[in-house]
């Protein structure tokens, strides 16, 4: 049950953020989706609490954020690939590969799908500050889930 909870949290604290910033800056279910392809061992590797469902959320995430169903599979789906492909060749507490994954997909988010695709002109200093929020937050969010709180816990 409480694997279902952190899901919706961190949606509904996507939409707060939205509200107060008026920018998606903060993309915290992109993170956990990441983290949870990266780091969870589970017996159906593409369970429902641990893909699914997150998975669903994130996509009606991007319907609000671009307007449009399914654009963020362009991005997602190669994740998903190499994720399940690198997921076996690094040790899950090297931080640097989650850091890797989540540029990766918001610069293809910004230039693969909202400049192009979209047609919407994207500045180069708004991308490289969304990746270092992100990555900051995203070092706090580690940082708070040291010892028994650890990210296999999440």
């Amino acid at each position: 049950m409480f694997s279902l909870f952190f899901p919706l949290l961190l949606f509904f604290l996507d939409f707060l953020l939205f509200n107060i910033l008026q920018k998606w800056l903060i993309f915290s279910l992109l993170w956990y989706f990441i983290i949870q392809l990266l780091v969870k061992e589970s017996n159906p590797p593409f369970g429902f609490k641990s893909f699914y469902f997150p998975f669903f959320l994130f996509l009606l995430q991007d319907n609000f954020i671009n307007g449009r169903v399914g654009v963020c599979l362009i991005y997602i789906v190669p994740m998903i690939f190499l994720t399940t492909k690198i997921k076996n060749w690094f040790d899950p507490a090297i931080k640097f590969i989650y850091w890797l994954f989540i540029f990766f997909t918001i610069f293809l988010q910004d230039f693969l799908i909202k400049n192009w695709l979209l047609g919407q002109n994207i500045a180069i200093y708004s991308t490289i500050s969304k990746i270092f929020i992100n990555i900051i937050v995203v070092y706090l969010v580690f940082l708070g889930m040291r010892g028994s709180r650890s990210l296999l816990n999440f």
